[in-house]
């Protein structure tokens, strides 16, 4: 059966902003039950907007294994990552990694990383009239919290967040995160081989005495782990907090509900997760022949699963486009996916949201959207507000006197 012509032809689903992907997305319901064939790479494909089947799509590993999109677009920037592993490999170095990111290990280890990194950046825009909060806080915030948990030279932040952005692109721009990896590997090197002579309280010292059957990692696996670790410990965390942020200016009542406590600030930072995802699509090849949604797949053709579709879909978070963090449900959003490959580092992620919000709120209480810079939203593989100004002290502009 051949694909049916795509809905909306004058979008690419994978290379075009799409400023309004909500209103895309809230129209293609109205016809479709959950499956829209759209515009990507210039071919065909299967978009998947429902909540109930992009978890079904996340589970079956039989008909949408991650492992071959993976293995042919990210293998050649970061080599054998824990994305790219599979089965029982997986699993051994997945268990390797995890009990430095469980909640409890975040809060004992790491928590007393975040609210002072978070003062840090903070300090730098005191007394300024206006400031791009996304550029200021909200990009540096979740890399400097990695550089330190990492042990790396908190000094060299600015080159690698750079290098970070650009590894994490090789779909986009193959040749410069080729270069980026090269790079990063040439810098760590000779930090890795320092802490296996010296050993600090760093995860980087920690990495290179694990051990799989005995045997520690070679310098392959080390630096594997790293290309992975890095920048996904900064970018898709910066992505989501420059978002959170937006959130709590937009809407009053979070800002309130920020300042009450541990539980209201952890509903608040699930709805800013739910509302707008970093990752608004994720990719797989169909790896099995299938129907989902009343739509035949075929093993070989590319899917989108669309995280802010699934995260919005009216059927499970009703009025989606409300900012609601009283909702029930929030731990059926789909923002860190589903099954062996959910976010290893989502529990960090949200703490850092969390904590970044609040310190964000006690020292700058009367912070306001700059009026006059509209907030823009694009993007679908990575979405989020490129720029977020801010005036710090409220519609007055100046701090007092």
């Amino acid at each position: 059966m051949a694909m049916p012509p795509p809905v909306m032809p004058e979008i690419d689903f994978y290379n075009d902003p799409i400023p309004d992907l909500h209103d895309r997305l809230l129209e293609m319901r109205k016809n479709h039950e959950g499956v829209v064939p759209v515009r990507a790479f210039g071919s065909t494909t299967w978009l998947v907007i429902d909540h109930d089947l992009v978890d079904q799509c996340f589970r079956d590993y039989v008909s949408f294994d991650p492992h071959p999109f993976y293995g042919q677009y990210l293998e050649p920037f970061q080599g054998r990552t824990l994305l790219t592993l599979e089965g029982a490999e997986h699993h051994a170095n997945r268990m390797l990694v995890q009990p430095s990111f469980t909640p409890g290990t975040v809060r004992k280890y790491v928590e007393p990383l975040i609210e002072p990194t978070a003062h840090e950046l903070l300090d730098a825009i005191d007394g300024q009239d206006e400031v791009n909060l996304k550029e200021a806080f909200c990009r540096p915030f979740p890399f400097r919290v990695i550089t330190k948990l990492l042990g790396i030279p908190v000094q060299d932040e600015a080159q690698l967040i750079k290098w970070a952005f650009e590894m994490i692109n090789g779909m986009f721009e193959p040749e410069l995160a080729i270069a980026a990896n090269k790079l990063f590997d040439d810098f760590i090197m000779p930090i890795v081989e320092d802490r296996r002579r010296h050993p600090k309280d760093d995860l980087i010292s920690q990495i290179v005495q694990m051990e799989i059957d005995g045997q520690k990692l070679d310098q392959e696996a080390i630096l594997a782990f790293l290309r992975t670790l890095y920048p996904a410990g900064g970018h898709s965390t910066s992505l989501n907090f420059g978002s959170a942020c937006y959130c709590a200016l937009a809407n009053p009542q979070a800002r309130t509900e920020i300042m009450k406590g541990e539980a209201e600030r952890w509903a608040v930072t699930q709805e800013t997760l739910r509302w707008e995802p970093a990752f608004g699509i994720m990719t797989r090849f169909v790896t099995a022949d299938v129907t989902i949604g009343g739509c035949e797949m075929k093993k070989g053709q590319l899917i989108f699963l669309a995280i802010s579709g699934a995260n919005n879909d009216p059927k499970v978070f009703p009025e989606p486009r409300r900012f609601d963090p009283h909702r029930s449900n929030h731990r059926d959003i789909i923002t860190f996916g589903r099954n062996v490959h959910m976010c290893l580092g989502r529990h960090l992620a949200s703490r850092e949201i969390e904590v970044g919000l609040r310190v964000l709120f006690e020292r700058f209480p009367q912070m306001a959207l700059a009026p006059d810079r509209p907030v823009a939203f694009t993007g679908t593989i990575f979405r989020t507000c490129e720029d977020l100004w801010v005036r710090p002290y409220g519609a007055s502009k100046a701090k007092a006197a």
